[in-house]
């Protein structure tokens, strides 16, 4: 074990607070005992609010090493209540914007010198101890959005089919938008139904979780919502059909049956139609 753990992104004040209780913090806001934590992994805090699975096989042991490293680096504690800067661009025509993010309250905030100030809100607990989204909920009823102080609204799609259960429409400034999900890892935004950005899932890390294609229509205000949507909420969804062929692809190739790895070989080999049936008659495959 590294004498100095991955905290790169690490929330050493959340982890701190709990492990001086005795405790670990938990994705609901509770705090856990760290002699009860079970299971293969441990949910860690993130400084943008999110939730990293570290795979090991005692919780206990790697809770309490992430723990004393907390309490040891005191100096580079954040506060709960403080925003956090995760991603920095610069953008060619309206200069550099940031995307920070806060723990409690869980809140996303896009904001640049020639940008509309955008910020998402979660007021609550999240859904689970692996959100779907970062923002950690798909209901509405818990999310705020506000862009320059005049509050908009989030409409996350919960009961759709497929890709379109992923999708969430954002209402502000007398404009429409769509965060519509369009492939495994692809997504792209709309305004009142004209595209202005096409999205790239990245990294699980903050500050690349992301890709962004800009269309020559987006303007400043697309700029800041199409950021603060695409850290907020997920980009790419599979659907049922996709995770289906994923998993018979992931099948060894030893479990078909012997005359259809046989036809396979054969077909490879230029070997096809009648032939290749009475190729496998001679051969006894059949």
């Amino acid at each position: 074990m590294p004498d100095r753990p991955d905290d790169s992104w690490l929330h050493l004040a959340l982890v701190a607070d709990a492990y001086e209780r005795g405790g670990w913090p938990a994705p609901d806001g509770r705090i856990r005992p760290v002699d009860a934590l079970r299971g293969h992994w441990l949910a860690v805090p993130l400084l943008d609010g999110t939730w990293r699975r570290d795979g090991t096989p005692d919780p206990v042991a790697h809770a309490h090493m992430l723990g004393r490293w907390a309490l040891v680096a005191t100096t580079e504690r954040a506060g709960f209540t403080e925003l956090v800067r995760v991603r920095v661009a610069n953008d060619v025509r309206f200069g550099e914007l940031t995307v920070s993010a806060g723990v409690h309250p869980r809140r996303i905030v896009v904001a640049g010198p020639n940008l509309p100030t955008v910020e998402i809100a979660r007021h609550g607990p999240g859904d689970d101890i692996e959100p779907v989204d970062p923002i950690g909920t798909r209901r509405a009823r818990l999310l705020t959005l506000q862009v320059n102080g005049r509050s908009g609204v989030l409409l996350p799609s919960r009961n759709g089919s497929g890709r379109a259960a992923y999708d969430v429409d954002a209402h502000a400034w007398s404009r429409r938008y769509k965060l519509r999900q369009i492939g495994p890892e692809h997504a792209e935004v709309t305004r009142n139904d004209l595209r202005v950005a096409r999205l790239l899932r990245g990294d699980p890390e903050p500050d690349r979780r992301y890709a962004v294609g800009w269309d020559l229509a987006a303007d400043a205000i697309d700029r800041a919502l199409v950021h603060a949507l695409a850290s907020a909420f997920r980009i790419g969804a599979t659907t049922y059909r996709e995770r289906v062929r994923a998993r018979r692809a992931a099948q060894p190739a030893a479990t078909a049956p012997v005359s259809v790895r046989a036809a396979g070989i054969l077909l490879e080999r230029g070997v096809d139609g009648q032939r290749a049936r009475q190729y496998e008659a001679e051969q006894g495959v059949l």
